[in-house]
């Protein structure tokens, strides 16, 4: 006979193990040799068995070295494959393994924990028993099997932990089994207990963080079970695919969570409103109002300041539709973004960021061999409308996400009562984006250039949140997916480099290393604002008609809306939508520029530029007063645009 394997089975450990003995009885049966044949008839017919006072002897014959390095690499390759979440490739190698070496303590527990991941809770509870006949000292498998039962036999279940804890006390599995069953009982200070055990054995237990956030939460405690949660995230970490859902379930807690809490501290959060909004106009020396206004899909907030309007007061205007802890959230950013502007003009460091028509003729060289599918799928009278609000996409992210970080980050670090509202706020803001980085429509049609580096920044963005927040949010996962995380991460990099030791004004700076690494240097370009109120900001584009004449395509674009909206008003209300626009324009309109900056009260809560309430204006008139003369020259434009409109309303479009 050759080598044999052996196996010795203390009987005091043989006499806990399930199968073995009744559930209602604390001593075991006696054992006989034939008894221990059918108890472990799952072996193979060459397993002998002996008995000793206290042991139970089980033989086998030893593979050859072959197969027994063949069971090993079967091993290795279905935990490999099990870690990869292939359960049922990782059975079928576990199983032919076992048919080698059934005596594989390890194999056979890793083959019952796929078989629970799959759903096969009988193969599993059955697999179980056989390991534990084999090791009944395994606590895991003890752990296990408790999992499997607390439902249908909560006191068993019971029993099962009770056991674990025996043979490991320290064992955070065991602890966290436990939790989880008097979670299911609801009795929730015991959840806790046991949670927290399963914690002090292991503090970066990715599952007991989660169990006890619920415990807490469902006791009530939801600042605690919030807590409990960051500190996950801080401290836990993914282990492969099968603990990928523990962390996917936590996530969408924690902003269940920060929704619930948001709401239940409003009043602190609104006293930090009333808080910053005191500091804004100490900074600015200028009153603060707040407005509700309609921005269409965009979840965003505008401020009108006093020095860009020429007017003793700034405005924050806030998008209607969102929710009331989003809103607050909104005002604190746009707050925190006045503070740093009217700290900046009082440094005499303050700059505006613009885009003239030099810099769009570079961005559209740069990008003209890029336009073929967005020419063909635009109109040739839209197509330069289209174009520009690409580019000024691009160029309000690249100005407005490093400050937006800037911003951010002191909200988390000083404002801790608006915590809350952040999370909640920065989801929605962080769904819109990805929307817009991976529509099908825009992955078609915009250009690389501006495509890419949208992407780039929005990843940026993406891992300052995950920084920020631990990794709460997953803000990062669309863009590994979409190949930007890289450029990203080196776009998050710079700018924590760079923002360690802000002064005022210095955020323009980042913009122009954020402008450096994606080569968009020249499609803006700054203006010197040293704390001078703006007396007329449209000067230059009030007098320019070469300047408003380049301009006509995208005028073609703005009236082919205007003239929707105009078609809904009554006669009353087009009236009011001209006075209103020759209102905004009287002191000179910036078209020019792409920023946003005015609003025509009659036509809408839409925030405009320069050019749109040109061309709101002349239609408006166009439809009222057709014979007065407003010095505008956009007949051209208008022509184009009208022909093509009542041609799209009699195709019914």
């Amino acid at each position: 006979m050759g080598p044999l394997m052996e196996l010795r089975i203390p009987l005091a450990d043989l006499s806990a193990a399930p199968g073995f003995f009744d559930p209602g009885a604390d001593s075991a049966r006696g054992l006989d040799v034939s008894q221990a044949a059918t108890l472990y008839s799952f072996l193979p017919n060459d397993t002998s068995f002996a008995l000793t006072d206290d042991t139970l002897v089980i033989t086998r014959p030893d593979p050859a070295n072959k197969r027994a390095a063949e069971a090993a690499d079967l091993f290795e390759r279905a935990a490999k494959r099990a870690r990869e979440g292939d359960h049922e490739k990782a059975i079928q190698q576990y199983e032919q393994a076992l048919a080698i070496d059934p005596l594989h303590v390890t194999g056979r527990r890793d083959l019952a924990m796929s078989r629970m991941a799959k759903g096969d809770t009988l193969g599993a509870d059955a697999e179980l028993r056989r390991l534990l006949r084999l090791a009944p000292a395994d606590a895991w498998a003890w752990v296990i099997l408790g999992n499997l039962n607390f439902r249908q036999n909560s006191a068993l279940a019971e029993r099962y932990f009770r056991r674990a804890v025996e043979l490991s006390p320290q064992d955070p599995y065991a602890w966290n089994g436990m939790g989880v069953m008097y979670s299911e009982k609801r009795d929730f200070a015991r959840a806790i207990s046991a949670f927290e055990s399963a914690l002090h054995a292991n503090p970066r237990f990715a599952q007991a963080h989660l169990g006890l956030s619920a415990a807490l939460s469902d006791s009530g405690e939801s600042r605690r079970a919030f807590e409990v949660l960051e500190k996950m995230f801080a401290t836990s970490t993914v282990q492969d695919a099968r603990s990928m859902p523990t962390f996917e379930h936590a996530s969408r807690t924690y902003r269940t969570l920060a929704q619930r809490l948001a709401y239940e501290i409003a009043d602190m959060a609104t006293a930090e409103i009333e808080t910053l909004g005191r500091e804004a106009e100490r900074v600015s020396r200028c009153p603060v109002r707040f407005e509700d206004g309609d921005f269409g899909v965009r979840i965003t907030a505008v401020t009108e300041t006093a020095w860009q309007h020429a007017r003793d007061h700034h405005v924050i205007r806030v998008r209607q539709s969102l929710a009331p802890a989003v809103k607050m959230h909104m005002r604190a950013h746009e707050l925190c973004r006045l503070i740093m502007q009217a700290e900046a003009r009082n440094a005499g460091t303050n700059r505006r960021f613009s885009t003239d028509e030099s810099n769009r003729a570079t961005a559209l060289g740069e990008i003209e061999s890029e336009l073929g599918a967005l020419r063909r799928a635009v109109s040739a009278n839209a197509v330069d409308g289209v174009i520009d609000q690409l580019i000024r996409g691009v160029m309000s992210q690249l100005y407005n996400l490093p400050v937006d970080m800037i911003i951010e980050r002191r909200i988390a670090t000083r404002h801790p009562a608006l915590r809350y509202a952040q999370v909640e706020s920065l989801v929605l803001l962080l769904e819109e984006a990805v929307k817009g980085s991976s529509a099908p429509e825009n992955v078609r049609i915009v250009p690389r250039r501006i495509l890419h580096a949208s992407r780039f920044l929005n990843a940026c963005y993406a891992a300052f949140v995950d920084h920020q927040f631990a990794g709460a949010l997953g803000a990062s996962v669309p863009y590994i997916q979409m190949g930007a995380m890289e450029r990203g991460l080196k776009l998050f990099r710079l700018w924590a480099e760079q923002t360690q030791n802000l002064t005022p004004g210095a955020e323009y700076e980042v913009i122009d290393k954020f402008a450096a690494e994606l080569r968009l240097n020249e499609w803006f370009s700054w203006q010197e604002d040293t704390g001078e109120a703006a007396k007329n900001p449209a000067t230059e584009g009030s007098s320019n008609p070469e300047l408003l004449a380049r301009k006509s395509p995208a005028a073609v674009f703005y009236f082919l809306e205007i003239l929707k909206q105009l078609d809904r008003m009554d006669v009353a209300t087009v009236q009011r939508v001209a006075a209103d626009a020759a209102l905004v324009g009287k002191d000179g309109l910036d078209y020019g520029s792409p920023d946003k900056s005015y609003r025509v009260a009659a036509y809408g809560d839409e925030m405009l530029s320069g050019l749109e309430v040109m061309c709101v204006m002349f239609a408006a008139f166009q439809r009222v007063a057709p014979d007065h003369d407003i010095s505008i020259d956009l007949h051209d434009a208008y022509q184009k645009a009208l022909a093509l409109h009542e041609a799209r309303k009699r195709e019914g479009q």
